[in-house]
């Protein structure tokens, strides 16, 4: 298996991070009123944006930590 270059020194741009919230919000918005994963079309998602990466997400409420993912 091949080692993955590293993205943690990429910064996206303003509108990479703009798609990435839309489709965050989305999604949830999608899997709690359908009870499914929300479809997308690779096609049309910015090629930076369909690398294989990893992600950690912290999730806070007023400042104040609720969880990470």
């Amino acid at each position: 298996m091949g080692v993955m270059p590293s993205m943690s020194d990429q910064a996206f741009t303003r509108e990479q991070g703009r798609c990435l919230l839309r489709t965050a919000e989305a999604a949830i918005a999608h899997g709690l009123s359908h009870g499914c994963a929300l479809p997308v079309d690779l096609a049309e998602v910015d090629p930076v944006l369909r690398q294989v990466a990893a992600s950690f997400v912290t999730l806070t409420i007023d400042g104040q930590l609720r969880g990470c993912i």
